[in-house]
């Protein structure tokens, strides 16, 4: 099976569009978190460890609460990238 690429957040030194930025690194992370989810069906006691994908920040436009927020779906994309790497090497065994 092929790995999933990993969603990257990139901050660009733009104000207005950070929202917009926040938001698609969101669905990213959803799609990446939707592609694990299928891949952790055949691991039933992985899956049950998968967390669930953060409410997005969309009320919000401070741009510090934007950061915060990208910061903790990072963590937890990486949360999910060792559920992954795990099933990967149940598979591979």
């Amino acid at each position: 099976m092929m790995t999933p690429t990993l969603p990257k957040w990139t901050l660009k030194d733009k104000a207005a569009p950070l929202k917009e930025e926040y938001l698609s690194f969101y669905r990213e992370v959803t799609r990446y978190h939707d592609r694990v989810e299928g891949t952790l069906y055949e691991f039933p006691t992985l899956a049950s460890q998968l967390l669930d994908i953060p409410e997005p920040l969309d009320t919000f436009t401070n741009k510090v609460q934007i950061i915060i927020g990208a910061f903790n779906l990072t963590e937890y994309l990486l949360s999910i990238m060792a559920l992954f790497d795990k099933a990967e090497c149940k598979r591979a065994e």
